[in-house]
């Protein structure tokens, strides 16, 4: 009966970047005083997974000066998903940091 329903998802969310399932863009534009982080269930997985792409990312990146060395990337589950990296100067990129950027400023 539910079988239709398996493709399902909201057309305006079809491009928006998800780490471990959450919407970067919806998260940080609720922010923490609407309650963007009531709904993520972990959120020292989600902040783990934030910083694996971070680090993926910046590896990945051919604008970094020469002799950089590469960051440590330790795998992190992301409901079976391995996001692909965005390029530093993506505008992406920066919505990931801003939504590790609110995480850091909830916890302390």
């Amino acid at each position: 009966e539910l079988k239709g329903l398996d493709g399902f998802g909201y057309s305006t969310l079809k491009n928006e970047l998800q780490v471990g399932g959450v919407y970067v863009r919806v998260f940080n534009k609720l922010g923490l005083e609407k309650g963007g982080l009531r709904d993520i269930a972990n959120p020292c997985l989600f902040a783990k997974q934030l910083a694996s792409f971070i680090a993926r990312c910046i590896n990945g990146s051919h604008d970094l000066p020469e002799g950089w060395i590469a960051l440590s990337v330790t795998e992190v589950e992301d409901d079976g998903l391995q996001l692909s990296t965005v390029s530093i100067t993506d505008k992406r990129f920066i919505m990931v940091i801003s939504a590790l950027r609110l995480l850091v400023r909830a916890d302390g």
